[in-house]
């Protein structure tokens, strides 16, 4: 899935998230704010592709689970809790 240039606020849930093994999701200029997690590749071999995304007032702004990956163009803004990537691979490109 790609999705650009969108606002994504106050979702109990992730505002974004990739839940199957073979899912890619393309994240680009949006804003997220207000959600529980705002960016989530919450299963083994999902992969999530970011650039440019704006992240505020989120519980957690991105989740990785173990085996998962989560790829920033290291353009992203968060303003608190930047969340969890302890678990999955979090590579700056």
């Amino acid at each position: 899935a790609g999705v650009n240039n969108s606002v994504f606020s106050t979702n109990g849930g992730s505002a974004m998230i990739a839940t199957a093994a073979t899912s890619t999701v393309y994240a680009k200029n949006n804003m997220i704010s207000n959600s529980a997690t705002g960016i989530n590749a919450n299963v083994s071999g999902a992969k999530i592709n970011a650039s440019g995304n704006g992240i505020y007032g989120s519980s957690k702004a991105f989740n990785v689970a173990v085996g998962a990956t989560f790829l920033s163009a290291n353009n992203n803004e968060v303003d608190i809790n930047p969340g969890n990537a302890s678990t999955g691979l979090l590579t700056i490109k």
